[in-house]
């Protein structure tokens, strides 16, 4: 059922079921920690269940190594992730291919940082140290974990033992790492962001912050709680868009027709969200019955725009 109001664009579905989506339940942990260690990073950011992704790993037509890594995730998991995506200068790069011999830096994309309480820093380390065992005997890999001094914390940077994995031709600041911060376990797709955000808590610590934007849309008891800001999302896209572009320019000699079309399709989506300035959706349920809630533009709130006059 849509609803307009001015700036803003509501939507709302409901139906029967279905059963991966579990109970509205309470949070135990509040975010306080971790929007103080975010802080206005975030350029995205989803909250899930535990339980989604155990209702996720009962899915009979998951691809194998799709159901490992869900396992993995909940093995780590407490009674909640969070799910973050940081741009600028906290975002990364993701290089493949002929990529670095033709002298190109890698498509910059946000960092995604994987969050979840823990209240025992012991217990977390030992899941991750099973999580990284498990992956070496199934994939016949020799991953280890290589400490980093932070300002109040070891970080756990990603490498291998013989030097011939996947990762080690990263820089060690592109490597995903990990760290245990004040209750919360924090996995980073590189290293850099990590120690940012470190050395960024450190300078915050004993001062006063307000609750950043994307916090109080995750602070709910849905069972799926979804946060994006639509101008920033707007930029990073454009970014990848564009160095798409030039990767497939100097790798396959040119663009195809059927690739243009899609790329101006994706832009054209693109223009259409991005004048609402921000986007937040919920999916709960209670008994019987599903709802998702999808708000666009946040009429009212300090980060609304006004879609422009025809």
């Amino acid at each position: 059922m849509p609803e307009l109001r001015g700036d803003a664009l509501s939507l709302k579905a409901a139906l029967e079921g279905p059963e991966v989506v579990p109970e509205n339940r309470p949070a135990a942990t509040d975010l306080g920690v971790l929007t103080r260690l975010l802080g206005n990073a975030p350029c995205a950011a989803m909250m899930l269940q535990r339980e989604v992704l155990l209702a996720l790993l009962s899915q009979p037509d998951l691809q194998h190594d799709v159901r490992f890594a869900l396992r993995m995730v909940a093995d780590v998991a407490t009674e909640r992730v969070a799910v973050i995506a940081m741009d600028g200068d906290l975002g990364g790069r993701l290089a493949w291919g002929a990529m670095g011999a033709l002298g190109l830096a890698g498509l910059r994309v946000p960092t995604v940082l994987v969050a979840t309480p823990v209240p025992d820093a012991a217990a977390a380390q030992a899941a991750i140290q099973r999580v990284l065992d498990t992956s070496n005997a199934r994939y016949k890999g020799a991953f280890v974990l290589q400490p980093v001094a932070g300002p109040s914390t070891t970080l756990y940077a990603l490498e291998s033992a013989g030097g011939d994995e996947w990762v080690d031709a990263l820089a060690k600041s592109d490597r995903p790492a990990y760290a245990v911060v004040d209750g919360w376990l924090l996995v980073s797709s590189n290293l850099a962001a990590l120690q940012k955000l470190a050395q960024a808590d450190a300078a915050r610590r004993g001062h006063a912050t307000g609750a950043p934007t994307w916090a109080e849309p995750l602070e709910g008891m849905a069972a799926v709680q979804l946060w994006l800001d639509l101008a920033r999302s707007d930029k990073v896209a454009r970014d990848a868009i564009a160095t798409w572009s030039m990767a497939q320019l100097f790798l396959n000699g040119g663009n195809s027709q059927a690739v243009r079309e899609q790329l101006n399709l994706v832009r054209t989506w693109i223009d259409a969200f991005a004048p609402f300035g921000q986007a937040r959706a919920a999916l709960d349920r209670r008994g019987p019955r599903t709802e998702l809630v999808l708000d666009l533009g946040l009429s009212g709130s300090a980060g609304s725009v006004r879609m422009p006059a025809p």
